[in-house]
């Protein structure tokens, strides 16, 4: 037992960075957030045609539960966070560590945390293989090699890598907002409301689904704020943590009901494997050239946020951090030889489970 709890101490030492919490430090929490999350299931616009828009007129009940639910889920990722660094200055902490029930739920929880940084990794690479094959046809090995450098420079920095990436990450969702907004209100993508409030399609089964999707989204994307926020290691009061999680959640929202609109206004495209490559690859020109380096940048960024929870199970079996980086890009990058639609359909609903029992249980 008690080299169990040398493991755990070693495991989740608590670092001696320190960060001053100002509203400037706030606003780079929920950018870091964010970013983890858009890759993961926004930019593409597959994701949010699967659990959201194919559901038609129950659409604005998904967005509501999604905006309660992020908000709800991530306070409870902060108080977690709180407690659990209290709980590691306690003097009693040996005691409660030794407990066998504490044991069982702690190895649980990191064994399924694990899991999901494992799957959404493999995911990001599926989707950086489908985007380099549509650009580069069978010569994509080359852009490849270079995502995989980039991945494993920010992984070796560590948060302060991210941190910089995600400002890149930014200014592209500035540039995707401000495009499709225009093309709403002026160009030539118009939304079909029937498509949202025709109520002959209301059905039982349709609204089961809708609040069982849109839950399981918020589930499986959450979750990627975890590894992000025991970076910092920094202890939040009950209104910075109110502040952050109320910005999060409407900052998201927003996007949510823009890209849905938008992916309404053009379901031509919602069977590809990424409709909005396929809108921009369409329009041609800069507009797509933009758009692609914002793409990637943007799967990278999610990449990352999985990465780093990744890479933290296999710190203690691996400890030199060059070795430990590498060997978290290379397992799920084997797996994302997979399809990228079959993440999409499969493992992320899979994972949003997962994260549920996580969240309910542990």
């Amino acid at each position: 037992m008690n080299a169990k709890i040398k493991q755990v101490n070693s495991d989740n030492n608590i670092t001696n960075n320190s960060y001053k919490i100002t509203t400037k430090f706030m606003l780079k929490i929920v950018l870091l957030f964010s970013c983890s999350i858009l890759g993961v299931g926004f930019i593409s616009g597959s994701e949010i045609y699967e659990f959201f828009v194919r559901f038609k007129m129950f659409l604005p009940l998904g967005c509501i539960i999604f905006f309660a639910l992020i908000f709800i889920l991530t306070k409870k990722i902060f108080i977690q966070n709180n407690n659990y660094q209290n709980m590691l200055k306690m003097q009693n902490f040996d005691k409660n560590i030794s407990n066998n029930t504490f044991l069982n739920k702690f190895n649980i929880k990191r064994f399924l945390l694990f899991l999901n940084c494992f799957a959404v990794s493999a995911a990001m690479f599926s989707g950086l293989q489908v985007l380099a094959k549509k650009l580069f046809f069978d010569n994509y090995f080359i852009p490849i090699i270079l995502c995989l450098t980039l991945v494993f420079v920010v992984l070796l920095i560590g948060i302060k890598g991210l941190d910089k990436l995600d400002y890149f990450v930014l200014i592209f969702l500035i540039f995707i907002i401000a495009n499709f907004s225009i093309n709403l209100c002026f160009g030539d993508s118009k939304i079909d409301l029937n498509y949202i409030f025709d109520l002959s399609d209301f059905s039982t089964l349709g609204l089961v689904g809708s609040i069982f999707f849109a839950s399981n989204y918020v589930f499986m994307n959450i979750i990627q704020v975890q590894p992000i926020l025991a970076e910092f290691n920094v202890k939040f009061s009950k209104k910075q943590i109110n502040i952050i999680s109320g910005i999060f959640a409407a900052a998201l929202s927003f996007v949510l009901i823009l890209f849905s609109l938008f992916l309404i206004a053009n379901m031509r495209y919602s069977n590809y494997s990424m409709p909005f490559l396929e809108y921009f690859s369409h329009k041609g020109g800069a507009l797509y050239f933009i758009y692609v380096i914002g793409l990637v940048l943007a799967l990278i960024s999610s990449l990352m946020g999985c990465l780093f929870g990744v890479k933290k199970e296999i710190k203690p079996f691996v400890k030199k951090n060059f070795w430990a980086s590498a060997l978290a890009i290379v397992l799920p990058f084997v797996f994302g030889f997979v399809d990228f639609k079959f993440f999409v359909t499969i493992v992320y609903p899979i994972v949003g489970v997962i994260n549920f029992v996580i969240f309910l249980f542990l």
